[in-house]
């Protein structure tokens, strides 16, 4: 009887381990459905709920995957309102927002897609390039500029309370980048060459706002290495930037 309660047991465990990291087949090819245990949190704080949802409370949240994947990443989410705390400079508006963070090297040259609920609701993309810089304190909020869209619509009202869930997927095909809210493409535009060709895993961003949510990926490849995680506060929100030229 020990034996076979030993064997429930373990049983139990790998069933737990394996459904930490879930692959789903769905319209789109298989997803990863990551939990906690696929993230680095490296700033704030992410809880595990029930079924790979996970809850974000904290005025600035930062994780990346722990294994590099295709540059294409969507997320479930119900926005709860804003957080208890706001942080935001000392001059400028307080965003509630959240999205992703793609080829994310380090602190410093990264790309931001982020879906601002408060107060508009819109699309707001980013690229942050400083090649000779890895954390915050040596970047700070330099080296951002705007990625101007070639197509952009109206998104559709986020508000606090609602209940109601939404979408937003980010995918890079070639050197587009593409939006989706709502399973609607809402933004497209082209990425600097240079940052189409860099690596860096894909990972979420939240400022202000507070969020339960689920996230798939485009599974990593099989021999993809775990990748080293350091919990060093990255930046607040994504800073101002200067419009790119066309």
């Amino acid at each position: 009887m020990r034996s076979s309660g030993m064997f429930c047991a373990l049983a139990l465990i790998l069933a737990a381990a394996l459904g930490a990291s879930a692959i789903a087949q769905t319209g789109r090819g298989q997803r990863l459905r990551a939990s906690l245990s696929n993230l680095c949190v490296t700033e704030g704080a992410v809880t595990a709920l029930p079924a790979h949802r996970l809850l974000v409370t904290d005025p600035n949240v930062h994780a990346t995957m722990n294994r590099e994947t295709p540059q294409d990443i969507e997320a479930h989410f119900v926005y709860l309102g804003p957080s208890n705390q706001s942080d935001a400079a000392p001059s400028g508006p307080v965003h509630h927002q959240f999205g992703f963070e793609l080829f994310a090297q380090d602190a410093c040259n990264l790309v931001y897609v982020m879906w601002r609920f408060e107060p508009e609701s819109s699309i707001a993309v980013s690229v942050k390039s400083n090649p000779s810089q890895l954390l915050h304190d040596e970047c700070r909020k330099r080296g951002a500029t705007e990625v101007q869209p070639e197509l952009a619509l109206p998104l559709p009202p986020v508000r606090a309370g609602e209940r109601a869930s939404h979408t937003l997927r980010a995918q890079v095909s070639g050197p587009q980048l593409l939006v989706f809210a709502d399973n609607i493409l809402v933004w497209r535009g082209a990425l600097p060459s240079e940052v189409v060709r860099s690596r860096g895993p894909v990972g979420i961003h939240c400022d202000n706002a507070k969020l339960e949510l689920m996230i798939t990926v485009a599974p990593p490849l099989p021999d993809a290495p775990f990748l080293p995680c350091n919990r060093v506060a990255e930046s607040h929100s994504p800073p101002a930037v200067t419009p790119r030229a066309t």
